[in-house]
C-alpha cells in the first residue's frame, strides 16, 4: 500500500522511529558480527537488509495529516504486539 507523504515527513517519521528502537545500535551489532567465508557475509547481509525493511512505517490506520510521533507511535503499538504473539 503506498501512502502520498511529502519527502521530509516521511524522512522524519524515518528517523524518529529508527532512533526510538535502537535501529542504529542494532545495525552496529550486526556489523560487529565475525564473517569467516561467504556464507557469513551473505547472512550478515540479509541480517542488515531485513533490519531496515523490517523498520519501515505503515501506519495506514493514521489519517493523512496524522503527526509523525502518532505514527511512530503506532507502529510500535502493532509491532510490539505482533512480537508477544
Amino acid at each position: 500500500m503506498a501512502l502520498r507523504l511529502e519527502i521530509d515527513f516521511a524522512a522524519r517519521v524515518y528517523f524518529d522511529s529508527g532512533e526510538r528502537i535502537g535501529l542504529a545500535w542494532i545495525k552496529d551489532q550486526i556489523e560487529t558480527l565475525p564473517v569467516e567465508g561467504n556464507w557469513q557475509a551473505v547472512a550478515r547481509g540479509t541480517l542488515r537488509t531485513n533490519l531496515f525493511a523490517s523498520a519501515q512505517i505503515r501506519a495506514p490506520c493514521c489519517r493523512a495529516g496524522a503527526p509523525r510521533w502518532r505514527r511512530v507511535d503506532r507502529w510500535l503499538e502493532d509491532h510490539s504486539a505482533a512480537a508477544l504473539s
